[in-house]
């Protein structure tokens, strides 16, 4: 329904909060937030918004809120409103507006009493505002008025605050009985000349649908209406769409219950709708627009602002659709059934979910102290050991592990238990404050952290194995990086920039041990957030980053600066072939900063021969590199690479979809001859078997497909052969259709991922189990 909000939250009532659905909203975020700008391009500081269907909202501007209170039974709000005055609003639903309320009361009032040969008794269910009683004591005729409203409290509020109500509830013809309605009616044993119902919609399950209910009109107002006596009720929206929500169905029943039944609506401009009222008679309606005036003039005090005889007659002439519509209806309220609106039974069912959800958590914690017992006794490790136990599982198996039970749940708290964070997953089931409390937990034990999007199912991470972390693996092949987005579920579960921020917290406690630090796929990661987090990771040995927005150059330079002690780097480039900033300087810093590093990957950017050459004659340490999907190499690097005193500690180079090598010995597009580009041939021109002869220790990773074969299996476009011509374009962007070249590629290598000949000894370990 609705809330009055400043702030951020939702749900019904009165409360600070930014909330779904009607009322009245302060802020600038959120659902149920309405600003404009005015001449001065100034925003409105607040505004009333109300649901009227579920794809449709009313909202208008507000001065000010100048009274909220809340009862046993609803939530009341007086506002006053800037294009209709004050306003009274109840459970977020406007009632009625100081601007226009009398044609919604006259309209109620006036037709049954007029109709009337002598009205002198009226009974009110509802009304409890004051306005319907107004209109009625204005009738010099009428003797008693009984107004009947459950909720003491709503009627205290408009005692007190709407001024122009205040001589009705003064009036001594005038009995406040503050009571149920229906149970008033059942009670009482006197009559009634006109009983009007001035009460909320019939909503299945709501307090006031039992009161439009057949059973009820037969055997309860019926009976309590002297002869010739009328029933009216307001019937809700009465539009040329809204009619079948209430307005027909009330109609429908009262047909069955009394002889002569006449619905007439209204236009009411703070309802941004018509609104709809049945009247209910077994005696007929003999008044015409003539004998109406005439008995206006002469039974009442004042005059009417909206109502007379000629617009009751026109009121009374529904349009073709909506008669036609009254017509067919054939839906009857009962005890049992109601009509329910969509958005009603939209609220339904979030109740009943929300609901569900708290008995679940309410079965679960009971089951975890059943289990806590159980395991107390049951458990044969000491609380020591079984810390030491849970530190060897996997983040997801202690989390499992830690909702069980609580005897284990404080042992999953220890810090131990948390040093090495694998928050890593294939769907985004993970966000930020779930990395806050993980790394809170681990403290200053945390040694390894892992977080992101992996961007395949079965990749393993590791600087010394194959390269499992594709540029555009086969999972996301042909989607744009905003098209991933869209498939890694809802904002809650994105990983963003501030994600580390955690490891700079208590002067950095949590990251000055860090040794592994992973990162993938984190939304909206910079080079900036990078440097902050880098700053307090000082101790850092292994570090990787994939698919982040950064620039090679600035993640070097912090690397550099940050990670002296850094033995293992792998950056993969957010869009392949676009980075173009590394430079000769960048490079000599980074030998200079990290003289330690033994396994280097730099995955889709765009480096010169002499770059790689400076890197690899720099890094007398330097094991295995990793270059693939790497612009502008030609391989010229490679020449004299073991002279010297640099580079004889090389094991593996991976040169995969390096495009402009002038030998490539694994290409599945076939091999550019020198004199002419697109003269390909699909065999090694240097002799492969006599290098194995000479290296037998040389593990040798390459696909030779027969002569033609690729040509038979994919359709290779113009745009997918890379020129020396087209050199430029590459550089500024890869065509989406060189893309899928390069996967296709890709795939040649899936065997190697079964070789781990150089692979890290925690990989081993991991494949061997």
């Amino acid at each position: 329904m609705g809330d009055i909000s400043n702030g951020n939250g939702n749900g019904n009532g009165i409360g600070n909060g930014n909330g779904n659905g009607n009322g009245v909203h302060h802020g600038s975020n959120g659902n149920g937030v309405a600003h404009s700008a005015n001449n001065n391009g100034h925003r409105k500081s607040c505004w009333y918004e109300e649901e009227i269907e579920q794809d449709l909202r009313w909202c208008f501007a507000l001065n000010s809120i100048l009274h909220t209170g809340a009862s046993q039974y609803q939530d009341i709000a007086l506002l006053d409103t800037k294009p209709f005055g004050k306003a009274l609003v109840i459970d977020g639903k406007l009632q009625s507006a100081e601007i226009d309320e009398f044609i919604y009361h006259e309209s109620l009032v006036h037709p049954p009493l007029l109709q009337h040969s002598n009205p002198k008794t009226i009974f009110i269910m509802g009304g409890g505002e004051g306005s319907t009683a107004r209109e009625i004591l204005r009738h010099k005729n009428v003797g008693k008025v009984i107004m009947c409203d459950i909720d003491e409290e709503v009627v205290e509020f408009c005692k007190s605050h709407l001024v122009a109500n205040k001589e009705a509830f003064s009036d001594l013809r005038l009995e406040l009985i503050i009571n149920d309605a229906r149970a008033e009616l059942e009670s009482r044993q006197d009559g009634f000349d006109v009983i009007i119902g001035d009460l909320a919609d019939p909503i299945e399950g709501g307090p006031c649908y039992q009161l439009y209910t057949k059973s009820f009109y037969e055997s309860i107002v019926k009976t309590r209406l002297n002869e010739g006596g009328i029933f009216v009720t307001q019937a809700g929206p009465a539009g040329i769409f809204s009619h079948t929500e209430v307005f027909s169905c009330i109609y429908n029943t009262l047909r069955q219950v009394f002889k002569y039944v006449v619905p007439y609506s209204a236009h009411i401009p703070s309802y941004a709708d018509t609104w709809g009222w049945v009247m209910a008679s077994d005696t007929p309606f003999t008044a015409d627009a003539e004998e109406l005036d005439i008995r206006m003039k002469q039974r009442m005090t004042g005059e009417n602002k909206y109502l007379d005889g000629k617009t009751f007659t026109s009121a009374s002439i529904l349009s073709k659709a909506v008669r036609n519509s009254l017509a067919k209806e054939t839906q009857v309220y009962t005890e049992g059934t109601a009509r329910v609106s969509e958005s009603d039974q939209d609220q339904l069912i979030e109740n009943t979910l929300n609901m569900g959800s708290i008995l679940l958590e309410v079965g679960k914690r009971a089951q975890r102290y059943r289990f806590s017992k159980h395991n107390s006794v049951c458990w044969a490790l000491s609380h020591d050991l079984t810390i030491k136990v849970f530190a060897m599982l996997d983040t997801k198996s202690l989390c499992s592990a830690a909702a069980t039970c609580w005897m284990f749940n404080k042992c999953a708290m220890n810090p131990l238990c948390y040093a090495d964070i694998d928050l890593t997953t294939v769907v985004p089931r993970v966000n930020n404050a779930v990395v806050a409390t993980m790394i809170h937990r681990a403290g200053k034990r945390l040694r390894s952290l892992k977080l992101g999007v992996l961007t395949s199912p079965t990749t393993l991470s590791g600087h010394s194995g194959p390269m499992v972390y594709g540029i555009d693996s086969s999972v996301d092949a042909g989607l744009s990086r905003n098209n991933k987005r869209s498939c890694q579920g809802k904002d809650s579960y994105i990983l963003s920039r501030s994600c580390l921020t955690s490891l700079s917290l208590d002067g950095g406690a949590s990251g000055a041990l860090l040794k592994k630090l992973h990162l993938y796929n984190i939304d909206k990661m910079d080079n900036t957030t990078l440097r902050v987090a880098l700053s307090v990771c000082q101790a850092l040995t292994d570090f990787e980053i994939v698919g982040l927005v950064t620039e090679l150059k600035q993640t070097l330079e912090s690397v550099s600066t940050n990670c002296p002690n850094l033995e293992c780097l792998l950056i993969e480039s957010y869009k392949t072939g676009r980075d173009d900033s590394l430079k000769s300087t960048t490079c000599v810093g980074f030998i200079n900063g990290c003289p330690r590093l033994t396994s280097l990957a730099l995955r889709g950017f765009i480096l010169q021969d002499y770059k790689i050459r400076i890197l690899m004659k720099g890094f007398r340490k330097l094991k295995f590199v990793d270059l693939s999907a790497s612009y502008s190499i030609t391989g010229t690097f490679l020449r004299n690479l073991g002279s010297g005193t640099s580079g004889h500690q090389l094991e593996s180079l991976i040169l995969r979809e390096c495009m402009h090598l002038k030998e490539d010995i694994s290409n599945k597009e076939g091999l550019a001859s020198d004199h002419d580009w697109y003269d390909r041939c699909y065999s090694p021109s240097i002799p492969v078997k006599l290098v194995m002869e000479e290296r037998p220790g040389l593990c040798l990773v390459a696909d030779f497909p027969p002569e033609g074969s690729f040509m038979d299996t994919e359709q290779i476009s113009e745009s997918e052969v890379n020129s020396d011509a087209n050199l430029d374009l590459e550089r500024t962007g890869a065509t989406s259709e060189s893309s899928l070249s390069m996967l296709s590629s890709e795939s040649s290598y899936n065997s190697d991922q079964g070789n781990y000949l150089y692979a890290s000894s925690d990989e081993v370990d991991f494949l061997g189990a």
